[in-house]
């Protein structure tokens, strides 16, 4: 389960840190998603790369992600076969060029069951469309649509 936030206003409020450190602003980067805000494609490695040999995170588990939407703003949650776990999936919006958004596949614990699912928070209004990211095939391999202070759900193919 994802615990929306419905926002006040377009900025995220400051919530205490995970770790106790200092305020940490909710938003997409709890999810493990952010963006690149230039045109030129590069490589990067995270915690949880899988060519690197890193671990991901571990599990989350119910409410522990927050989504911050409201307004034109909304969020979506990518359910995936467990094969997808620790791939990158990449988001834009539709028609338009792949930027990199992107957040990693990872295990949710929940009260039922254990699900494996990508999270994008911070999406405005629109269709998107996705795929696994450096895929060098440009077609994408899903398609939803995000309305403003809702949380779309969907199933990734396979």
């Amino acid at each position: 389960m994802v615990v929306a936030h419905l926002r006040d206003s377009a900025r995220p409020s400051p919530v205490p840190h995970p770790d106790g450190h200092g305020p940490h602003r909710h938003g997409a980067h709890d999810l493990g998603t952010h963006d690149h805000d230039h045109d030129h494609d590069h490589e990067h490695e995270h915690a949880y790369d899988r060519a690197g040999g890193e671990q991901l995170p571990p599990p989350s588990t119910e409410a522990s992600v927050v989504m911050d939407i409201g307004g034109s703003i909304g969020g979506a949650v990518v359910f995936t076969p467990p094969s997808m776990l620790g791939n990158e999936i990449e988001i834009r919006a539709s028609g338009t060029a792949w930027r990199g958004r992107h957040t990693a596949v990872r295990e949710r614990q929940l009260p039922d069951a254990v699900r494996y699912a990508g999270l994008f928070g911070s999406l405005e209004a629109g269709p998107y469309e996705l795929r696994v990211k450096g895929d060098p095939d440009d077609h994408p391999v899903l398609h939803l649509v995000v309305e403003g202070g809702r949380v779309v759900q969907a199933e990734w193919p396979g």
